[in-house]
C-alpha cells in the first residue's frame, strides 16, 4: 500500500468513500472534501510563532485555562501535558514532572494579549 497526500484529482473518489461510510449526508460530502483539500486549519507548530501564556502543574488550573481560551475563541496548544507521568517519578511536589517542567499553554503571538486577558483571573505563569 502506498500512502500519499491527497490531491485535487482525488476529490471524486474521496466523496464516493464518504458516501459509502456516511450515507444520507450527500449535501455535506462535497463541501467537506473541498474544505479538507485546502489543508489543515493550523499549520504544524514549527511554522507557528508560539508564545507561552500559562504554565502550571495544577491539573485543575490547566483545565480551567483551556476552558477560558476555548470560550474566548483562542486556539492554543499544550506542551508537556501528555508526558508528565511518563518520565522518572512522574509528578512530584510542584504538581509537575521535574524533568519535563510544568505544562505550558501556548498561543500564536498575535493572540497573546487576548489570551493573557482571558487567563487573568486564573493565575500567573509559574
Amino acid at each position: 500500500m502506498i500512502v500519499r497526500p491527497v490531491t485535487p484529482k482525488d476529490a471524486s473518489a474521496w466523496v464516493d468513500l464518504r458516501r459509502a461510510l456516511w450515507p444520507g449526508q450527500e449535501s455535506e460530502h462535497a463541501a467537506e472534501v473541498s474544505l479538507l483539500q485546502k489543508g489543515p486549519v493550523v499549520a504544524d507548530s514549527d511554522r507557528l510563532d508560539l508564545v507561552t501564556v500559562f504554565a502550571t502543574g495544577n491539573p485543575v488550573l490547566i483545565a480551567t485555562a483551556k476552558l477560558a481560551l476555548e470560550a474566548s475563541g483562542i486556539r492554543f496548544l499544550t506542551k508537556g501535558e501528555g508526558i508528565q507521568d511518563l518520565i522518572g517519578l512522574g509528578r512530584l511536589f510542584g504538581g509537575f514532572n521535574l524533568a519535563t517542567g510544568p505544562v505550558q499553554i501556548q498561543v500564536e503571538r498575535r493572540d497573546a494579549a487576548q489570551a493573557v486577558e482571558a487567563l487573568r483571573d486564573i493565575g500567573p505563569v509559574d
